[in-house]
């Protein structure tokens, strides 16, 4: 993996070179390459923003590979990261999807139904100076597992501490189960699963784990507001077309979480971890 390219959307903003920014920071521990790609608009004319004129202006990256190709960002950004095997791809956090015109949803939710890779999303300014705690969503299933590899092999390479983090809902009625003895079953079988987890990944890891209570993704957003320099968490599985396929608590922390947020399709290549990473509880 330490080989491997990360693929940058980049149009000039400040929101854009805070996504160059971050896929620096990730890429520094093994040097890997960074490749800020610009999409332009073939048929636009020069004073657009969108077009290849323009695109010749923009600001120089202090040393990053760049490159301009014609089409929208979503297609661009795949289409090189697919060619290129790239482990990630990396974009800034906007609901001005396309890098410039207005779409319903941000390009990074649209990359969570495309991308053959993790996505990860950078909030506006720049990133942490270096990555200290790496947060984890973690609930049993096979895609937070594909999550928790991941996010594992980022630790081991920037030398920072996990936070396994579980949410279910506070006590009192729920859709899925309205017996008050029921959820509390539950959340303390949760409990345990979660510490027990935590407690088998490796000590250099210093993993912690807990348990949030509330509406999953409003309460691992808020437990990531401090202390927390990138939130890993998994999707559903690939689509038809090889693209992640977002639940509802990816979609949300991408649009809603203070930190950086790193989605894992299930299944991607990328996320295999070191096999000391890999030992499971009940996985």
């Amino acid at each position: 993996m330490s080989t491997q390219t990360i693929v940058v959307g980049y149009d000039g903003t400040d929101v854009a070179r805070s996504a160059v920014d971050l896929a620096v920071l990730l890429a520094a521990p093994t040097r890997q390459r960074v490749l800020a790609i610009t999409a332009y608009e073939p048929g636009a004319t020069a004073g657009d923003p969108r077009s290849a004129a323009s695109v010749e202006l923009l600001d120089d990256l202090g040393g990053v590979e760049r490159d301009a190709l014609p089409g929208t960002a979503l297609t661009v950004l795949s289409t090189v990261a697919e060619r290129l095997g790239a482990e990630l791809i990396v974009v800034g956090a906007t609901h001005r999807g396309v890098l410039g015109r207005i779409v319903p949803g941000s390009l990074g939710q649209q990359l969570l139904q495309g991308a053959p890779c993790a996505v990860a999303v950078a909030r506006g300014g720049p990133p942490a100076a270096t990555i200290r705690s790496i947060a984890v969503a973690w609930d049993r299933r096979p895609q937070a597992e594909e999550a928790l590899a991941y996010a594992c092999h980022l630790a081991e390479r920037h030398d920072a501490g996990l936070r396994l983090m579980s949410a279910c809902y506070a006590p009192g009625p729920s859709q899925e189960n309205s017996d008050p003895e029921a959820q509390s079953a539950f959340r303390t079988r949760l409990q345990a699963d979660v510490r027990a987890r935590a407690a088998a990944l490796p000590v250099n890891l210093r993993a912690a784990s807990e348990l949030l209570l509330g509406d999953p993704g409003r309460a691992l957003a808020t437990a990531c507001e401090e202390g927390v320099d990138l939130l890993v968490t998994g999707s559903r599985s690939y689509g038809p077309l090889r693209g992640a396929i977002a639940g509802s608590v990816a979609r949300h922390l991408v649009d809603h979480a203070s930190c950086p947020v790193l989605v894992v399709p299930r299944g991607a290549p990328t996320t295999q971890a070191p096999e000391r990473a890999a030992l499971a509880v009940g996985a």
